[in-house]
């Protein structure tokens, strides 16, 4: 039984919130309402009543015995502190963590959230069985929710930040619930996402080392995204539980005969850890299930690479590599290897890898020529070794166009002397190269932090790091190409990603955020930019500006930037798809000067201005889109701007749905335009504008 006791009408009022709330709520896995009474309470005679009577209503539940997720939290810490290892198996975790989110989907396919997921919340029945517990703090589900309820520890980022949230914050809780059952320490993530949103990247690490699978902390990172949109819906979290409840042993193998170099039959796929891997990468000896086989961009180098299906067999290579430790008597410096890498080369001896001790290390600028030998690898031991560079120009310069690879090395720029006027001073400055950068860190305190230029040039950085760096932080130029994937960008003072001179690189699962000035800028270019988040910039989200830029923006989230989301100029010619634009602090999405944009099932929402606005003749073609919550209109056309909208929801909006003036003219066919605060429509004189089956109010 809950006693809840009420001194005033709003506690009576909240007590019977939670029996409304539990009177429709009917689950296995969620504590069951019996009945409910109310006690009467007056104060002894012996004591002055000042207050008056007070009430007790008492909700008669289902017997759940004391036992909690907390309490089994405490006893999993008393375990790992006698023995070193953790009390449950992961399989037990899995299947609260299922029965727990079963919960959550019932409550959510009935219009509620919960609001307040803890380990207190959690219960279990004298049976073992999990049951949800406590909704005093339920409330009906749907986006613009903002108040902020529950317990701060387990809140998430949006609760922090005081914006509205949807059913994602229960995922959140969930997640946090169960990795301080997995790691068994309380970890302020939602804080510290803030600061830096890839932040939940560590949770991988931390699950596995408390001995459970990588799939099982993938699962977190992901329930535990910075952003709602980023978490797993429910139903996506038991599938997914599911595959990693499901025995190895019932993975079929292939129809094929093994052959040595084959991958073994029970090969997990490399990508979602979880699936049996059916097709290999003859080149890079990746291992794809079905589903991520589809997914190639997620995929290095997807044009060149060939895929086998895994019973075939591959050839076999035996390589030998020698391998260079820095520092040491022989090598003390990372000069020093280098020069031996291309003596090995001449002389025809086995792969070369240059291994560099953990350290800091002051050096003089590198450059690579083009006669350096292909199949070096540059690696840094952990934790990171640091190259700090006193250069004026470029510290590192690769001319060499082969294959080489660097994994794992901080480079770092400082000069103590003045820059000349026309100097253009980089930490990397790759010319017609195709190097490929792992994990690794790039900052300058005078310049940028790469430079990529030449027709040939085709590099790339793979989970690399731009921070503090004084310009750009990449910029690809001439006619250049490369892939950028999995990578972050923070605080560069000029743009994140700067993209010019006809150069088309692929911009794949990164984030730019808090720049100073623009988030990824593209001018006179057309690069593919994917999965990527732009937040938080000084400036513009994205800009392309030029008859010749033509960017591909697919799949990104562009938001909270001090400017406009992405701002379009000067007769060029992007395609937005599939684009999330939230929280502008100026329009949406803003076209001018001749552009001409599509956009396509974006969602642009919660702008301080328009959501989009589009004039100066420039055009637009908006397609199947979601425009809501902007503090103007949904969609502004003035200044012989031109829009041909079809099939948009465009709703909710501070002023009116859609506003035309000043010579703007369009058409509006089968868009849906109720509910904004000044009217579907608001057309000037003399604005030709065709207006075909809209949804009005």
């Amino acid at each position: 039984m809950k006693v809840i006791k009420c001194k005033d009408q709003e506690q009576v009022n909240f007590a019977l919130k939670e029996i409304k709330v539990l009177l429709q709520l009917r689950n296995p896995n969620i504590v069951s309402y019996i009945d409910f009474f109310v006690v009467l309470e007056r104060s002894s005679a012996s004591k002055i009543d000042i207050q008056g009577p007070s009430l007790s209503v008492c909700l008669v539940m289902e017997l759940c015995s004391e036992e909690t997720f907390y309490d089994k939290i405490r006893l999993a810490r008393r375990h790992f502190m006698e023995t070193g290892g953790h009390a449950f198996k992961e399989a037990d975790i899995l299947s609260w963590m299922k029965q727990c989110t079963l919960a959550l989907k019932y409550i959510h396919d009935r219009g509620f959230l919960h609001r307040d997921m803890k380990p207190t919340n959690v219960l279990f029945t004298t049976q073992g069985q999990l049951k949800l517990g406590d909704f005093g703090v339920a409330t009906s589900a749907g986006l613009g929710k903002e108040s902020t309820v529950g317990s701060p520890h387990y809140f998430a980022p949006e609760l922090l930040l005081k914006q509205s949230y949807n059913n994602k914050v229960d995922v959140w809780g969930l997640g946090i619930v169960f990795l301080e059952m997995l790691t068994l320490r309380e970890r302020p993530i939602n804080t510290q996402l803030l600061t830096d949103p890839l932040e939940n990247e560590s949770v991988i690490a931390d699950v596995v080392e408390m001995g459970f699978s990588r799939g099982l902390g993938i699962l977190m990172r992901d329930m535990l995204a910075r952003h709602p949109d980023g978490r797993p819906p429910t139903a996506a979290i038991i599938s997914r539980i599911d595959k990693l409840l499901a025995p190895r042993d019932l993975i079929p193998a292939p129809l094929s005969i093994p052959h040595p170099s084959v991958v073994p039959s029970r090969t997990v796929c490399q990508l979602c850890e979880v699936d049996a891997a059916v097709v290999i990468c003859s080149e890079c000896k990746s291992c794809f299930c079905a589903q991520c086989e589809l997914a190639r961009h997620k995929h290095p180098q997807r044009q060149s690479h060939q895929r086998r299906p895994i019973g075939l067999a591959l050839p076999r290579e035996e390589k030998q590599c020698l391998k260079l430790q820095v520092p040491s008597d022989e090598f003390p410096t990372i000069a020093s290897a280098l020069a031996q890498c291309s003596k090995s080369s001449r002389s025809q001896a086995p792969s070369v890898e240059v291994v560099v001790a953990s350290g800091f290390y002051k050096i003089e600028p590198l450059s690579i020529p083009s006669h350096f030998p292909s199949g070096v690898t540059i690696r840094g031991l952990d934790p990171t070794p640091v190259f700090e560079i006193n250069s004026t120009s470029s510290c590192f310069v690769v001319e060499h166009t082969g294959n080489c690879q660097v994994q794992n090395i901080a480079f770092h720029q400082i000069s103590r002397s003045s820059l000349a006027p026309d100097s253009r001073p980089c930490v990397l400055e790759l010319i017609g190269s195709s190097w490929t950068f792992q994990n690794c860190k790039f900052s300058s305190d005078i310049g940028s932090g790469a430079i990529v230029t030449g027709k040939t040039a085709n590099p790339t950085f793979d989970r690399c790091h731009f921070q503090g760096v004084k310009q750009i932080g990449a910029l690809f130029t001439d006619s250049s190409k490369g892939t950028v994937r999995s990578s972050r960008f923070s605080s560069c003072e000029y743009s994140g990603i700067l993209v010019r001179k006809f150069a088309s690189p692929s911009i794949v699962d990164c984030l730019v955020t808090c720049g100073k000035e623009t988030g990824i800028y593209c001018h006179e270019s057309s690069p593919t930019i994917e999965s990527t988040v732009v937040e938080s910039n000084g400036g513009c989200g994205i800009v392309s500006k030029g008859s010749s830029a033509a960017p591909t923006i697919l799949r990104c989230r562009v938001l909270d930037n001090m400017q406009a989301g992405i701002f379009c100029s000067d007769s060029t010619k992007p395609v937005i798809d599939s684009c999330e634009i939230l929280l502008s602090r100026k329009v949406g999405i803003l076209v001018k000067a001749r552009a001409s944009v599509v956009v396509d099932k974006c969602v642009v929402n919660g702008g301080k201005e328009a959501g989009m606005y589009i004039f100066e003749s420039a055009t637009a073609r908006i397609t199947n889109s979601t425009i809501t919550g902007n503090a103007n209109s949904g969609i502004l056309v003035a200044g012989k701007g031109n829009v041909d909208c079809v099939g948009n929801v465009i709703r909710q909006n501070g002023y009116e749905g859609v506003w035309v003036c000043k010579g703007g003219t369009g058409q509006f066919t089968e868009n849906d335009v109720r509910s904004n605060t000044k009217g579907p429509k608001d057309i000037e004189a003399g604005c030709m504008v065709q207006w075909r089956c809209n949804q009005e109010d």
